[in-house]
């Protein structure tokens, strides 16, 4: 393997890793221009429809960017007397039946109503843990949709917000990230394919290289590649088909200390 490739295979690695770091936690005001007075009968005053409903509203509220620390914040007006004894507002995750995909069978309601933790005449607070409480399980991927409601009093929403939410936990992003890991497998299963062959090819000649249902049964190219290297022969016709199955394997494996291993014993 000359300079050239290694340095390529040792960028694509670091590139990896990097994009591997999770984004930090950050707050999140969603917009609530759509807000209009409630109805003071238990009506909603703003609706956030959600990604978990459809890709279109990739740019709302996401719940399942919600860690343990998240707190929803909701600040209103209030159109009737209020005596502060109870919450004039309440916080709806709502699902139903149909959606997208298949509801969790911890969540028992399609209405899942959230009291605030603290409240006044202009703001309440709502804590992930009540949140997950009255949702009935951590998962929020067949939450559809967001309201804010009224108890008994009219009220408009003026603002919302959620603190400290983790956008690399994205529902569309782990979805995304599941067909990514699908289609990396497939070519990983190509990639182990590819060097099996090789090494028959080159058992058609030379028989140092042991079956080819013995390099069959590692799935992990890095470690075909030492195998390979172990039993092929520095010169020769069949350096240049092992040389080419390392190459392939070390690519796939992607670690530069394959490349050492093989360095120091020899083989390239």
């Amino acid at each position: 393997m000359n300079k050239k490739t290694f340095i390529v295979c040792l960028v694509v690695f670091i590139a990896s890793a990097l994009l591997a770091v999770s984004v930090s936690a950050e707050d999140l005001t969603i917009d609530v221009s759509s807000a209009v007075e409630s109805n003071g009968k238990y009506g909603q005053s703003v609706r956030i429809d959600t990604p978990e409903q459809d890709e279109k509203f990739s740019e709302n509220f996401d719940p399942c960017t919600m860690t343990k620390n998240s707190v929803v914040i909701a600040e209103y007006t209030l159109n009737d007397d209020y005596d502060g004894s109870v919450s004039p507002v309440e916080l709806i995750f709502q699902t139903w039946k149909g959606g997208p995909q298949e509801r969790n069978p911890h969540v028992l309601k399609e209405w899942n109503k959230v009291t605030p933790y603290e409240f006044n005449a202009t703001k309440a607070y709502f804590s992930y843990d009540d949140i997950v409480a009255a949702w009935g399980v951590e998962d929020f991927s067949t939450c559809y949709a967001v309201y804010i409601g009224d108890t008994g009093y009219r009220v408009t929403v003026t603002s919302m917000k959620v603190t400290e939410i983790d956008p690399s936990k994205s529902f569309l992003l782990a979805n995304s990230g599941a067909a990514e890991d699908s289609g990396e497998e497939e070519a990983q299963e190509t990639e182990a394919s590819v060097v099996t062959e090789a090494v028959t090819t080159y058992e058609t000649g030379k028989t140092t290289l042991g079956t080819a249902a013995e390099t069959k049964a590692t799935a992990d190219p890095a470690e075909q590649a030492r195998r390979i290297a172990e039993a092929a022969p520095k010169t020769g016709s069949g350096a240049g088909i092992v040389i080419a199955v390392i190459i392939v394997a070390v690519i796939a494996g992607g670690g530069a200390g394959v490349y050492i291993w093989l360095k120091r014993n020899g083989r390239i």
